[in-house]
């Protein structure tokens, strides 16, 4: 199992596909991306932790937790509001512009 540390805690990095869940049912999980490295790695430096930057966006702490692990993906609002609080374009964090793209 691999996985990181954080403030001296061990943290796991959700690369599992399936999950066992109560009643024997799977749960899918996204596997890590760069995305959710890059957000986990910006965290670490500015020192911040999942509940303080979810009070800043305004989401649940539970959400910030989802998407870190890959159990979901941040809504391109959120992303826009993640950028904003830690200062970093989205191409950057989330390796895309922040304008919506367009099929022709």
């Amino acid at each position: 199992m691999s996985g990181a540390w954080l403030f001296g805690e061990r943290v796991d990095t959700c690369t599992a596909k399936n999950v066992d869940t109560a009643g024997g049912r799977h749960q899918r999980r996204l596997t890590e991306t760069g995305m959710t490295t890059r957000l986990r790695a910006e965290l670490l430096r500015r020192r911040m932790y999942q509940y303080e930057l979810a009070q800043k966006i305004g989401v649940a702490d539970t959400r910030i937790s989802r998407i870190l692990c890959g159990r979901a993906e941040a809504t391109v609002e959120e992303q826009k509001r993640i950028s904003r609080v830690l200062d970093i374009s989205s191409e950057l964090l989330f390796g895309h512009s922040d304008e919506a793209e367009t099929c022709s």
